[in-house]
């Protein structure tokens, strides 16, 4: 599973560690958190997951990956410019508490 990129100390600080799907490291309770825009991720997770909470994280006026805005740094697809300063919209995240 994709590892997070955004502020992993603040994450690690309450304990929370990367998943790896080949190791059975999740248990009852443990909460499951995926970035809606990411990659690579699978979005699949065991039936033993409660239904997703979506949770909203609001941005700063600067995007360096945003199709919305046309930002995309790392990659045309996501649009023609290489940043944007514009109202950014709120990241994204499922999140899963393993039953």
């Amino acid at each position: 599973m994709e590892q997070w990129r955004a502020k992993p100390v603040d994450l690690q600080q309450w304990r929370a560690k990367p998943a790896d799907q080949n190791q059975r490291g999740i248990v009852s309770g443990d909460l499951v958190i995926i970035p809606v825009n990411n990659t690579n991720i699978s979005r699949t997770l065991p039936a033993t997951t409660a239904r997703p909470e979506q949770v909203n994280v609001p941005q700063f006026l600067l995007a360096t990956m945003s199709p919305e805005t046309g930002a995309g740094f790392y990659s045309s697809r996501w649009g023609p410019l290489p940043w944007a300063f514009a109202p950014i919209p709120p990241e994204r995240y499922l999140v899963f508490r393993v039953k």
